[in-house]
C-alpha cells in the first residue's frame, strides 16, 4: 500500500526552504536541528480528511517539516495504549512504518521483517518508549504486524469513518476527532520552535497559491 505521509519532525538536520515570490525561487531561511535518538522521520497521514495516524518514515536523508512524500507501508508496531476510547478505530493502537518511495535504499523493502535487525530493533525501542510515555506504566514487548495487516487496519478505519460520515444527518455537523483534538504523531510539532511553526503555517498558505510551486517531494 502506498500512502502520502507528511513529515512532522525530521530525524536529521535539514534546511528549511520558503518560496520567494519576488524572485521566483526557493530560499533557505533556517536549518532544522533534529532531536537526537529518533530512528526515522516522525510523520503522519490522513484518513478521510478527519483523522491522522502516526508513522515512522524511513529515508536515508530527512525531509523538512511539512513536506509530503509518497511512502510504501512496511507494517506497524503496537503502542499498547491503555487509554482506549469508547469506539476506538483499528489504527489507534499502532505506530505505522513506511519507506519513502524516492529513496533507492529503503524503497526496496516490502515489510518490516526485511529490514536489518539493528534498524528494526531501533524502531521497536522507540515504539516501546512512546508506549510507556502514553501509558505511564508497563513494559510490554512491542508487537509487530506485517504490511498486509497494517493495510487492513487502515482500510477498516477508512470504512468506519465513511460510515460515520454517511450516518450523520444532512445539514447537521458533529465535530470529528480531528476537530475535537489536534492530530497525533504524539504531538510531534510541539517540540518545534514557535518561529518555525509560524513558518510552516505560512508555507502551507503559499501552497494554496496557484502561482507558487508546491514544495512536495517528487
Amino acid at each position: 500500500m502506498l500512502i502520502e505521509a507528511q513529515v512532522r519532525q525530521p530525524c536529521r538536520d535539514c534546511p528549511i526552504l520558503t518560496w520567494d515570490h519576488e524572485h521566483g525561487r526557493f530560499g533557505a531561511v533556517d536549518i532544522y536541528r533534529a532531536e537526537a535518538g529518533l530512528p526515522a522521520d516522525l510523520a503522519s497521514f490522513q484518513l478521510e480528511g478527519r483523522l491522522e495516524a502516526p508513522i515512522l518514515l524511513l529515508n536515508t536523508t530527512s525531509f523538512p517539516p511539512g513536506t509530503f512524500a509518497q511512502a510504501r507501508l512496511l507494517g506497524a508496531l503496537s503502542l499498547n495504549r491503555s487509554d482506549q476510547r469508547e469506539h476506538p478505530y483499528p489504527t489507534d493502537a499502532w505506530l505505522f512504518v513506511a519507506a519513502a518511495e524516492v529513496d533507492s535504499l529503503f524503497s526496496r523493502y516490502q515489510s518490516l521483517q526485511e529490514l536489518p535487525p539493528s534498524k528494526l530493533n531501533a524502531l521497536k525501542a522507540y515504539a516501546q518508549s512512546r508506549s510507556q510515555e502514553l501509558q505511564q506504566q508497563g513494559n510490554d514487548a512491542v508487537q509487530v504486524c506485517n504490511a498486509d495487516s497494517a493495510a487492513r487496519f487502515i482500510r477498516e478505519t477508512r470504512l468506519l469513518l465513511k460510515r460515520e460520515q454517511r450516518a450523520r444527518p444532512k445539514g447537521k455537523h458533529r465535530p470529528g476527532r480531528q476537530e475535537e483534538e489536534k492530530p497525533v504523531a504524539w504531538r510531534a510539532v510541539e517540540g518545534l520552535a514557535e518561529a518555525l511553526r509560524l513558518r510552516l503555517q505560512y508555507d502551507a498558505m503559499l501552497q494554496q497559491d496557484k502561482n507558487a510551486p508546491h514544495a512536495q517531494s517528487i
